[in-house]
C-alpha cells in the first residue's frame, strides 16, 4: 500500500522480473487514482448528503481529492510513477473542477512537461521510461476495449469482453514496454501477458 519494499529478498524481486509483473511490486497510478477516486466520492456524498444548497461540489470534490492523493503519495514515497499519477489527477481534477474534460493523453503530456521542467534526468530511468510508455499505450487503446461489455448486454457476454478487454490491455502494455526492457538488457516475453492475468 506505501511501496515499502524491504521484506522483499532479491530473488523474489528476480522471479517477479522475469514474469513480467514487477509494476505489482510498486505503488503507481492505479493506487493514487484509487485514493483521490474514494475521496472525491466521498466529498460528493458528503456534500449532497448533508450539505446540499445547491452548491457545485466540483470544486470542494476536486479539493479533497487533490489533498488525499498529494498525503497518499508522500507517504509512498514520490517515485516517478507516482509523480506521473499525481501530477495526472491534479490536472484532471482542476479541469474537472473547471468543468472541462481534457483527454487521458492530453493529462499524461502535462505530466511530462512538468516532470520534466522539475527533474529532467528522471526520464532516463527505466522506471520513468515503462510508467509513460505503459500509461501512454493505455489510453491509446480503444475506448471499446477500455470499457467492455454494454448495460444491453447479458452477463455472460459482459464477463467475456471484459476478459478479452483485459487480455487486450496487457498485451498493449507488454508491447509498449517490451522496446524499454530490451534497451536495458531485462528480461520480457509473452509469458508476462497471462502472467498478468493471473495477478
Amino acid at each position: 500500500a506505501v511501496g515499502d519494499r524491504d521484506g522483499v529478498g532479491p530473488a523474489t524481486r528476480d522471479a517477479f522480473a522475469r514474469l513480467g509483473v514487477s509494476h505489482l511490486l510498486a505503488v503507481s497510478g492505479l493506487h493514487v487514482g484509487l485514493v483521490a477516486g474514494l475521496f472525491y466520492g466521498l466529498a460528493r456524498w458528503g456534500l449532497v448528503r448533508f450539505g446540499d444548497r445547491g452548491w457545485d461540489w466540483r470544486s470542494p470534490g476536486a479539493l479533497a481529492s487533490v489533498v488525499a492523493a498529494s498525503a497518499y503519495a508522500l507517504l509512498a514515497g514520490l517515485s516517478t510513477s507516482v509523480q506521473r499519477a499525481l501530477v495526472f489527477a491534479w490536472l484532471g481534477l482542476a479541469a474537472l473542477a473547471l468543468g472541462r474534460r481534457p483527454s487521458g493523453l492530453d493529462l499524461l503530456a502535462g505530466a511530462a512537461v512538468l516532470i520534466g521542467l522539475f527533474a529532467p534526468a528522471a526520464f532516463f530511468a527505466l522506471g520513468t521510461q515503462l510508467s509513460f510508455a505503459a500509461s501512454g499505450a493505455l489510453l491509446m487503446a480503444r475506448p471499446e476495449v477500455r470499457e467492455p461489455g454494454s448495460a444491453g448486454q447479458s452477463p455472460g457476454a459482459r464477463i467475456l469482453g471484459a476478459g478479452r478487454g483485459l487480455v487486450h490491455l496487457s498485451a498493449v502494455a507488454l508491447l509498449a514496454t517490451a522496446p524499454w526492457l530490451a534497451v536495458h538488457g531485462l528480461p520480457f516475453g509473452a509469458s508476462g501477458l497471462v502472467a498478468n492475468l493471473v495477478a
